[in-house]
């Protein structure tokens, strides 16, 4: 029997990285996946350090979580020939000095790995008022 977690659809962006590519791209279609360069669409994003870009504020934004992993991630899907959970420690992406910066600067503990679960009752913009011209 097939578990739901090899039916689920994988849309996997990348963002910030500094590492080829291209491998881990041809892993993304070889096992089904879609690439996508719309953070509103996708899954997944896969960087190798933090690197705070539109498209990762787009992401966290969002009011649907997105699942956010190292590149390694995508290297042991290779390995297995199948997505593989997302859940482990080796997986998180790992840049204490980044998110110290990110914490100094947003007056509160900041983790890239544990963000929807902290991030406040209706999303980043709750209470906010925009006024146009």
């Amino acid at each position: 029997a097939e578990c739901r977690w090899a039916r689920r659809e994988f849309r996997v962006m990348f963002v910030g990285m500094t590492s080829d590519r291209g491998m881990l791209e041809r892993t993304v279609v070889k096992l089904g996946g879609v690439l996508v360069e719309d953070p509103c669409t996708c899954t997944h994003v896969v960087m190798d350090r933090i690197k705070l870009s539109a498209k990762l504020l787009t992401v966290l934004a969002r009011e649907e979580p997105c699942v956010i992993v190292r590149t390694r991630w995508l290297e042991d899907c290779a390995a297995q020939s199948t997505w593989v959970p997302t859940a482990s420690d080796k997986f998180q992406v790992q840049d204490a000095a980044k998110q110290k910066e990110l914490s100094e600067a947003m007056g509160t503990p900041f983790s890239l790995n544990r963000w929807w679960d902290r991030r406040p009752p209706g999303g980043v913009w709750a209470g906010v008022k925009f006024v146009y011209p």
